[in-house]
């Protein structure tokens, strides 16, 4: 089976850590916060064999937010 290198952008990552933040410190629970980063961490693990699950970006785009409405994952063949 044919596996990806998955690149999750910087926006990417600082929408997760928002999302972590607001679960721990506006809904006030830090285990939560944890386990939703835990889920969406394995389920990013999982497009290096299911890339497909979701429509990837180019090179071209990775940088540039306003090329893109999936400003998030990037999956590149091996």
């Amino acid at each position: 089976m044919k596996e990806y290198n998955v690149k999750v952008t910087p926006y990417a990552k600082e929408q997760m850590m928002e999302i972590r933040d607001y679960i721990a410190y506006q809904i006030l629970n830090p285990d939560a916060a944890r386990n939703q980063i835990i889920k969406i961490r394995a389920e990013i693990r999982k497009l290096s064999q299911f890339p497909d699950r979701i429509r990837t970006i180019d090179e071209q785009t990775l940088g540039n937010p306003r090329c893109s409405k999936n400003r998030y994952i990037r999956c590149q063949a091996r």
